[in-house]
């Protein structure tokens, strides 16, 4: 009777140490991954990056990234706490990074997609005005009948024609480059590039004033900033003084007697 006493307190002795001594996988598997955000890549490239962090585990840890094929792409062993782990020069897919813990029993896995960066290269043109609808972008007008070769000082959003020829833009985001298609103009008449033989500005670029030398009567200078908005507008003049507008490029429209335009690119240092 006293032997059968003993036994199954060592028995209740057993069961307790097992429950308290003993690791509960279960409950102390409270691993948690939190992936930071993705690098998305330009269209078509392989500069992916996507990065994670595993805490709230028994460190250290092994982290395992698979493409959606399941083939393994990068691994890291012996990562500290809040220590990331990264894969790089990745193509777009979802990646599936999987933490694992020192109990090696404590295991969670997170998906991370790597996108492409998209640019809207759509363009809307208006009468020789040509604007871009892309935006959080940098801007660039190319000459497409100089073997789109960069047109100086043309790096807003929108661009307005000299003359008739074949323009495209050029538009960087995060470091990736897409360019529009050529629109043409061709709605600059004869008169007015004949208008624009019979006077010239000067200086260009300039501080303060223009001067404004021609030999056909001029009835009025309107000024506009790169994106449409009237700045000022003057009767017949020869000079026009900018010196209170902030530096950049402006558009000169210059209308003839007899209704001729003529339109010019004024940088103010």
């Amino acid at each position: 009777m006293k032997t059968n006493i003993i036994y199954k307190a060592l028995i209740i002795l057993l069961i307790n140490f097992n429950f308290f001594c003993m690791p509960q996988l279960n409950a102390q598997c409270t691993l948690q991954v939190f992936p930071n955000l993705v690098n998305n890549e330009c269209q078509g490239g392989s500069d992916g990056a996507v990065s994670a962090v595993g805490i709230f585990g028994t460190p250290p840890y092994s982290a395992v990234w698979r493409n959606s094929m399941g083939t393994i792409v990068d691994t890291d062993i012996n990562l500290l706490q809040g220590q990331a782990s990264n894969a790089s020069g990745l193509t777009t897919d979802t990646y599936t990074v999987t933490f694992t813990d020192a109990t090696i029993s404590c295991v969670i896995s997170t998906n991370i997609g790597v996108g492409n960066i998209t640019i809207d290269t759509s363009t809307t043109l208006n009468n020789a005005t040509i604007s871009t609808n892309a935006s959080s972008v940098t801007y660039q007008w190319l000459d497409c009948n100089n073997g789109m070769n960069p047109i100086s000082g043309e790096n807003n959003s929108t661009f307005t024609a000299t003359s008739n020829g074949n323009y495209a833009v050029s538009l960087t985001k995060f470091g990736c480059t897409d360019v529009s298609a050529c629109v043409s103009i061709a709605t600059l008449s004869t008169v007015e590039n004949a208008f624009s033989n019979n006077f010239k500005i000067f200086p260009n670029p300039t501080t303060a004033n223009i001067n404004i030398q021609s030999s056909i009567a001029i009835k009025s200078v309107v000024l506009y900033d790169t994106s449409g908005r009237q700045i000022l507008k003057t009767n017949a003049t020869n000079k026009l003084n900018i010196e209170t507008l902030n530096p950049g490029v402006y558009l000169m429209e210059i209308y003839g007697i007899n209704d001729q335009k003529v339109i010019k690119k004024i940088i103010k240092q």
